[in-house]
């Protein structure tokens, strides 16, 4: 059997701060909008990775 390289970004090798860039609309949306629990690891994923110069 071969194995195909995965297409899906959340299966390639990047980086958090990568991670943050590409989605950092879900993020956003997630700290507004969701339980308390997501609101509280979003933000706090944005802070620790996220773009600080903006």
């Amino acid at each position: 059997m071969v194995e195909s390289e995965p297409s899906d970004s959340i299966h390639k090798n990047e980086t958090p701060m990568e991670f943050v860039r590409e989605h950092k609309d879900i993020l956003e949306n997630l700290a507004k909008h969701g339980s308390p629990i997501e609101q509280a690891m979003a933000k706090a994923y944005m802070e620790l990775y996220g773009d600080s110069s903006g």
